[in-house]
């Protein structure tokens, strides 16, 4: 009778150790998702500027290893964070206002501390101002989920949102200011360099490197490019011509942003072509002239797409140089003048471009 209890508790025993090993496998795995589950909280902003927001913050937390929620408030103010409590489940609470125009406030809070930045963005929500909250909210939470510090104690937040402050009841006036006064300017500049190929006949393909300036206002957009072309030449009747083309365009254009860090300018452009024109003969009949400069006037409608990569853009660009001077070039012969080259009015061009940000 002994053994039989003996045998029974030690059948019990046994069938206890692997659930008690189950139970702690499972609180360590419940344990690490809560060490890295993010909460966002969005307030204000419309549906465009949130659904964008959210798609980038997604992708750049999933990017550091964090689990995402995400939820919306009508609005949002600094006391509500201070005093709001934090759930158990989640490691990282991000509170975002959008709902102020040209103005966003971050708010990072993770228990005892909380970290906080206010933004004039001095225009509307747009790619830039999506680029510079995601660069901060991601930095900030990488840092806390490292096990950093970040911010002040609850209590210090909660004393400097009873300070007097001249720029909102809402945000504390020792937020620190954005942390380049580029990203905030209304103007922004850049430079490019780029490389165009086009067609001037369907059998004369030219090409060259180019250097731009940007600048650019909201959605505003305008430029100035300096083109230079590798020479060329055209041979006919006895006659070669070489050509040397540089050109000079003023481009205004409007900046649509369908996705974040993706851009399309659609512009007009109008500068002056210099051709350099040195001609040569094979036949006696044929007398070459003297080397001469033809200037010409031409319009340039053109659509870029780019690509942002931080300060750095990539961009392609499709256009027509039309010419407002119908050019012919001739040669003069004993029996008279005769045409020698006609190049097109409507030159299709395709051009490679290279930004850098200032």
């Amino acid at each position: 009778m002994i053994c039989r209890r003996f045998a029974f508790c030690l059948a019990i025993l046994a069938l206890n150790v692997p659930c008690g090993r189950l139970s702690a496998s499972d609180d360590l795995v419940n344990a690490a998702a809560r060490e890295s589950t993010v909460d966002v909280v969005l307030a204000g902003g419309d549906d465009l500027a949130s659904t964008a927001l959210i798609t980038t913050l997604r992708r750049s937390l999933e990017r550091i290893g964090a689990s995402v929620t995400f939820s919306k408030l009508a609005t949002m103010s600094a006391g509500e964070v201070a005093t709001a409590s934090k759930r158990p489940s989640v490691a990282v609470t991000v509170w975002i206002d959008i709902g102020t125009p040209k103005v966003a406030a971050i708010y990072i809070t993770e228990g005892k501390n909380v970290f906080a930045r206010r933004f004039d963005l001095d225009r509307v929500f747009d790619s830039v101002a999506l680029d510079l909250l995601d660069v901060v909210v991601t930095s900030s939470v990488e840092t806390v989920l490292s096990g950093h510090p970040l911010g002040v104690t609850r209590e210090e937040f909660t004393r400097s949102l009873a300070e007097p402050s001249p720029v909102s009841a809402d945000v504390p006036s020792a937020l620190p200011a954005p942390a380049s006064p580029r990203e905030t300017s209304g103007l922004r500049a850049g430079v490019a360099v780029l490389y165009e190929g086009a067609m001037v006949t369907p059998t004369v393909p030219i090409g060259g490197p180019g250097l731009r300036i940007d600048g650019r206002a909201d959605s505003f957009w305008f430029a100035l490019g300096l083109y230079g072309h590798l020479p060329f030449e055209v041979s006919a009747g006895g006659a070669t011509a070489r050509f040397a083309l540089e050109g000079l365009r003023l481009f205004v254009g409007h900046i649509f942003s369908p996705r974040p860090r993706l851009a399309l300018i659609v512009s007009c452009g109008a500068g002056v072509d210099v051709t350099y024109v040195q001609s040569s003969s094979t036949r006696p009949i044929v007398t070459p002239t003297a080397s001469f400069f033809a200037t010409d006037i031409v319009a340039r409608p053109a659509v870029e797409i780019e690509r942002r990569f931080g300060r750095l853009t990539l961009g392609l660009q499709a256009g027509l140089d039309t010419s407002l001077v119908h050019s012919v070039y001739a040669v003069e012969t004993a029996p008279g003048t005769r045409p020698f080259w006609t190049p097109w009015r409507f030159r299709p061009l395709l051009a490679l471009v290279v930004g850098l940000a200032l």
